[in-house]
């Protein structure tokens, strides 16, 4: 015996208007269920898109931070490396341009102290000794001997070797004798 749920008398043309009736509302059944699904997933998934999206603005915020101390520490840094070179340039600076004008003022003090008989021919510095060697011509063994005695005076010679044969002669001295030359700094 048939059922009467299976039986069906209507024409085959509305047979298939049902059908496709009941095949769009099927359809329209699903996609209303996907939709609300995909809101509900939407809505359930918005808090943690939030939360990442705050949180890599953050830390990209705090990595350009960092990038700026970073920088501002290698600023720093190279500007101590200057003002220590700088500082160092300066005490150099000071320091060798005092011992130029100390031997530039020595050298002159030789040649002033030196009397009108006495002619320098050679003069030799060694700069990590503060030696001084002369040689020169003397026209009497007097002129020699003031000139010797002038440069023993002189508050910035010590050291004065003068060998005996300088003064042997008693004209045309050929004359050879060295120093050390000493001022307020180390030349």
């Amino acid at each position: 015996m048939t059922s009467t749920h299976s039986l069906n008398l209507l024409p085959p043309e509305d047979k298939k208007r049902i059908g496709y009736q009941r095949l769009i509302r099927f359809f329209a059944y699903m996609n209303v269920r996907s939709i609300i699904l995909l809101v509900i997933g939407n809505t359930l998934l918005l808090p943690t898109y939030f939360f990442l999206f705050f949180q890599n603005r953050g830390t990209q915020e705090l990595l350009a931070a960092q990038q700026r101390t970073a920088q501002t520490e290698q600023t720093r840094e190279i500007e101590k490396r200057i003002q220590q070179t700088n500082t160092t340039l300066n005490h150099l600076e000071t320091t060798y341009t005092i011992a130029q004008d100390s031997l530039t003022a020595s050298i002159t003090d030789i040649i002033k102290e030196a009397p009108l008989g006495i002619t320098l021919t050679f003069l030799s510095f060694e700069k990590e000794t503060n030696h001084v060697s002369l040689r020169g011509h003397a026209a009497t063994r007097s002129d020699l001997l003031q000139f010797i005695s002038a440069m023993r005076e002189h508050p910035s010679f010590h050291d004065i070797e003068s060998p005996v044969e300088n003064i042997l002669r008693n004209k045309n001295i050929s004359f050879t004798f060295s120093f050390t030359v000493h001022s307020g700094k180390n030349l």
